[in-house]
């Protein structure tokens, strides 16, 4: 997919700042007296992080391996949660979706989504190995998953759009923090999880 080559620089830097400030908006919120969704905010720091590794070289952090790992744990830790509070719809809609999300970012580090190494995309042609000059294919395993994973982090972006409203929610006695914000920085990350896919299938 031929796209502008600053893009994937944009959106790490994007990425690295939501996921800043998710994390620091987690940790002062208890200080200001604010609520927050803590279960489910928790993994949006970590997520911007990997996400933004996976599209520029420079902001790679971890190996495949651990970010692998612990996105496994937490989509079984949310699935298991789905079950725990399914007698709540609303609740465990959260929890599918954030074990939904964890599950597109192991598929996203197991199929070899990574930072492209050309301008476009390589996408459907042959390798010709030991030819010097030759461009190398970088397609992503198991595609039509992939596509998948693409059409759904797409329905969800575009429910959470639909969804943002500026006015705080309640939590108790307590205003909820910025939600707006927060919202905003799930939809980038799984915007940027979209360029990424779709960037080394087409």
């Amino acid at each position: 997919m031929t796209a502008p080559a600053f893009l994937p620089t944009l959106l790490s830097v994007l990425l690295i700042a939501a996921a800043g400030y998710t994390l620091w908006r987690l940790l002062v919120s208890p200080v200001l007296g604010l609520a927050n969704d803590i279960e489910a905010d928790a993994p949006l720091p970590p997520a911007g992080i990997a996400t933004a590794g996976l599209l520029s070289n420079w902001a790679h952090t971890l190996p495949r391996a651990p970010w692998t790992a612990l996105f496994a744990a937490a989509g079984c830790y949310f699935a298991a949660r789905a079950v725990s509070v399914r007698a709540d719809p609303r609740r465990r809609g959260r929890a599918a979706v954030h074990a939904c999300g964890c599950a597109i970012l192991v598929y996203a580090f197991l199929s070899g989504v990574g930072p492209s190494s050309v301008h476009g995309s390589t996408a459907g042609q042959y390798v010709m190995a030991g030819m010097p000059g030759m461009i190398v294919d970088s397609t992503i395993a198991f595609p039509a998953l992939g596509l998948a994973c693409v059409g759904v982090m797409a329905f969800y972006a575009v429910c959470v759009v639909a969804r943002l409203s500026p006015a705080g929610v309640a939590a108790g006695s307590r205003a909820a923090f910025a939600p707006l914000s927060v919202e905003i920085c799930r939809v980038l990350i799984a915007f940027a999880l979209v360029y990424a896919i779709l960037s080394m299938l087409v």
